[in-house]
């Protein structure tokens, strides 16, 4: 009942006529790196989307087009960390449970998500923690979350192994628009 209601209540908040908002790109940003490394990929190439009427989030990010400054160590991670051939996405799907308005903007909440993460074909349940903003006809989400990587399977390759760390930070931003006039 309460997540029925924060959803309400989000939705009242923003008064806006959009119930869908989409983005065709967004920022992912992970980091494995060990202290003696200085290892993190992005990607630009991610789809997301916001149903403000149920409270679903949805992200999508394509590993295979991920970047890094340092390409060959990022070659290594996709092809036998990642296994982008079986699995070139990572997967979130997670609801909004609670929020709670920022004072000083009455446009922008702290969001409290519960769902999951698919990542190497092995799917997790997970709760984290972000940050939604109304901007016009635009939603931004910002969350991050960290993952154990032996949840997934995933071990490093022999090469690069002492700069993996065995926790994975997630960042996420998407700004989503609305696209679906009701």
């Amino acid at each position: 009942m309460r997540n029925i209601l924060a959803i309400c209540l989000i939705c009242a908040s923003f008064a806006l006529s959009a119930q869908k908002f989409y983005a065709t790109s967004s920022l992912f940003t992970m980091n494995a790196s060990a202290e003696t490394c200085k290892l993190f990929a992005k990607s630009a190439n991610a789809v997301a989307a916001f149903d403000l009427v149920d409270g679903k989030f949805e992200h999508r990010i394509n590993v295979d087009r991920m970047e890094s400054i340092n390409d060959s160590i990022l070659s290594i991670l996709q092809k036998d960390f990642f296994r982008i051939d079986s699995f070139p996405a990572i997967k979130l799907n997670a609801q909004v449970q609670d929020f709670v308005p920022l004072m000083a903007d009455r446009d922008k909440y702290i969001v409290q998500l519960l769902g999951d993460i698919e990542l190497n074909g092995i799917k997790r349940n997970i709760a984290f923690e972000g940050e939604l903003q109304r901007r016009g006809i635009q939603v931004s989400i910002e969350y991050k979350l960290y993952i154990g990587l032996d949840q997934f399977k995933l071990k490093a390759p022999k090469d690069i192994a002492k700069c993996i760390s065995p926790i994975m930070l997630i960042k996420g931003k998407a700004h989503l628009t609305d696209i679906i006039k009701d």
